[in-house]
């Protein structure tokens, strides 16, 4: 959908790589007891249908391992200003800044 957005981070010893993509909401998503959804998490006010996803991955013993993911839901990428890549880096900044990655279809 749009670029798949990364960086790396090192703090003393330790060694973080972090990855941020925006996807386009299952329409299933949601909690159910049998087939009936009793939740989608959805307000009102819910911005789109897409969800931007955030993957964190640690340096041990020369492996990466993820350490965290974090997920916003229903959320509008699209509509993130003044671009992806630069509304990301205002949204999460850091002492390094969020580069494309990989690029979209």
């Amino acid at each position: 959908m749009l670029d798949i957005l990364g960086r790396r981070l090192v703090f003393e010893d330790e060694e973080l790589f972090e990855l941020i993509a925006c996807r386009d909401m299952d329409e299933r998503y949601g909690l159910y007891r049998g087939d009936t959804l009793v939740d989608n998490a959805k307000s009102g006010t819910a911005a789109g249908d897409n969800s931007i996803i955030r993957y964190q991955l640690g340096r041990l013993d020369q492996r990466w391992l993820m350490i965290g993911l974090e997920t916003n839901v229903w959320a509008d990428c699209l509509a993130v200003q003044p671009n992806w890549l630069e509304g990301v880096n205002e949204w999460r900044p850091g002492t390094v800044s969020w580069q494309v990655v990989v690029t979209s279809a």
